[in-house]
């Protein structure tokens, strides 16, 4: 199954003693592309990318995949698709209680489409490139901030999906983890398996190895505002 759009039908997301975050948008997000959301600080790059990985609900309207409305499909109906969305927060995210390589497992052990071996040999695979491997027996609270950031980008990359959306991904890598992250997803690209690359970042070092277009968040809602050279 693959995942060829994605689609808002008037939707709304307020939260709590706030304007409302989107108000009654409509909007089908470009595919087969690279492409950076813009807003400014707190218009809500952050809950797009959780809206378009499914982890955050609407408040009003439909969020559509493949033309179904995620909120009416159950957890089975839905993995085919989850399955195929990597998305990476900000800060935060890993299970506390695990351990680093613990948390790598989780795609594997949720989806269960790679054997034992194959996916014990993608953690260390995973591990290896992001350097990893000296504290993947420890928990999150044991690692160093750049550690924990490798762990949520090696995460949600480790199961090769079609769509990847990545929320500030270069906050907290050194240079060396930024250039591996870029070589992987050029790699991925390139090979046909990643397809759709959402990012919200404007950190020049990362966005300046990508062609991508901007989807930008303004009080009309959402639009494609540009082509990057």
């Amino acid at each position: 199954m693959n995942i060829e759009t994605l689609k808002f039908e008037n939707l709304s997301l307020e939260q709590q003693g706030s304007k409302p975050v989107f108000d009654a948008v409509n909007f089908e997000f470009p595919m087969n592309g690279t492409f950076q959301v813009r807003a400014s600080n707190g218009a809500g790059k952050s809950l797009l990318l959780k809206l378009l990985a499914g982890i955050q609900e609407p408040t009003g309207g439909r969020y559509l995949v493949n033309g179904l409305d995620v909120s009416q499909m159950s957890f089975e109906e839905y993995a085919p698709y989850r399955l195929r969305t990597g998305y990476a927060f900000d800060s935060g995210g890993l299970i506390s209680n695990r351990t680093i390589r613990q948390n790598l497992m989780l795609p594997f052990f949720f989806h269960r489409d790679r054997s034992a071996d194959e996916a014990e040999a993608r953690v260390t695979r995973y591990c290896k490139l992001f350097e990893l491997s000296a504290v993947s027996e420890l928990r999150p609270a044991f690692a160093s901030n750049g550690q924990r950031k490798a762990c949520l980008l090696a995460r949600a990359i480790i199961h090769e999906p079609q769509l990847l959306l990545l929320d500030d991904p270069t906050g907290g890598l050194d240079g060396k983890h930024k250039t591996v992250l870029i070589e992987l997803i050029k790699s991925l690209q390139a090979g046909g398996l990643l397809r759709h690359l959402y990012f919200a970042s404007e950190d020049e070092s990362f966005t300046r190895y990508f062609d991508f277009s901007a989807v930008d968040i303004s009080r009309r809602g959402l639009q494609i505002v540009e082509a990057a050279a």
